[in-house]
């Protein structure tokens, strides 16, 4: 139903301008009240806005109505490509609101309908522990040896550092965090600092990105995902957390903070303005994506809409929904990478 009124009377309201057509008040209010639609409060707000209801969304001089802009297609003279990626949006809502359990998009429904039931889980897209990143990197180089001993350690205060050659401590040096003293002599730690005997990945759980004009990472890489395969699945989580967004919007009154539970505080401050950290990061995927590919937004989207089709069909009988282990997150980043 969501596609449908997003492919014929949604589009329509980029056309209305001022006027709007003779029909669209009785379709806004049905969709707003009716009774029979078995759709939750978020659903049918997101019913009523690729409708072309434009009544949840807020207003100019509203806080988010600069981040939201990309749900209102009203006013006649809208870009092209704001058009194209409304639909993109469309299709995704679409998709997610009846993605099955066994779906990889049932991952990204919840993210969008029910993000509080992922806390202390982990997120897709997100960077890895960057231990285990550098470890990767020696092992590439062909350092191997770096395979069979620890070589992280921690100084007096719980910064992290690494020790290379042997991993056995030789020198003295000061911690760049907090001016302790670090390393040690002739094989002997100094006092306070210990080796960390973790092994693997221990990446933090959560939304742990920051905000999008401070992310160095163009191409990002986690796990054995890279390029565009990366970019392409943190544009599909903003833009499930911007459906999210959206899908919580009421007439008149502030978007509520939908993520505040799902963000990592040690990684990602959102700020007051929460629509606007994820927008600025779903915008910013969406440019970056569109220059990795070298396409124009139309062939982009073409693209967009083949992925989400290809993830729409369940891939076994699990529950992908929820990813509670390292290994499930990287499970599911390998099977949307395929």
């Amino acid at each position: 139903l969501l596609q449908a009124l997003c492919q014929e009377p949604g589009l329509c309201s980029a056309l209305e301008g001022s006027v709007r057509a003779e029909w669209r008040s009785a379709l806004d209010a049905w969709l707003a009240t009716a009774a029979c639609l078995p759709v939750d409060g978020p659903t049918r707000t997101l019913l009523r806005v690729f409708a072309g209801d434009t009544g949840p969304l807020p207003v100019p001089g509203q806080e988010d109505h600069a981040a939201m802009r990309a749900f209102d297609l009203r006013g006649g003279d809208r870009q092209m490509e704001q058009i194209i990626q409304w639909r993109f949006l469309g299709h995704l809502a679409g998709a997610l609101i009846a993605a099955a359990p066994g779906s990889l998009l049932s991952h990204l429904r919840q993210l969008m309908l029910a993000p509080a039931r992922l806390a202390g889980t982990y997120l897709i897209g997100m960077d890895e522990d960057i231990r285990q990143r550098i470890l990767q990197a020696l092992l590439d180089a062909g350092e191997h040896i770096y395979r069979f001993t620890e070589h992280w350690y921690r100084c007096p205060n719980g910064h992290s550092y690494f020790v290379g050659e042997c991993g056995k401590t030789w020198e003295e040096s000061t911690c760049p965090e907090c001016g302790a003293v670090v390393g040690g002599r002739e094989h002997v730690a100094a006092r306070g600092n210990v080796q960390e005997t973790r092994r693997g990945d221990s990446s933090p759980p959560g939304y742990t990105l920051p905000q999008a004009d401070q992310d160095p990472d163009k191409f990002p890489t986690f796990r054995s995902v890279g390029g565009v395969p990366a970019r392409l699945i943190r544009l599909l989580v903003h833009g499930a957390m911007l459906l999210g967004l959206c899908a919580r919007a009421e007439a008149d009154r502030p978007i509520p903070r939908t993520f505040r539970e799902l963000a990592n505080p040690d990684f990602t401050d959102m700020g007051p303005a929460e629509a606007a950290f994820v927008a600025g990061h779903f915008q910013r995927d969406w440019a970056l994506l569109r220059e990795m590919v070298g396409s124009n937004f139309e062939d982009l989207a073409a693209i967009l809409h083949s992925v989400v089709n290809a993830m729409t069909a369940p891939i076994d009988d699990s529950d992908w929904s929820t990813l509670d282990t390292l290994r499930r997150r990287e499970a599911w980043e390998k099977e949307a990478e395929a």
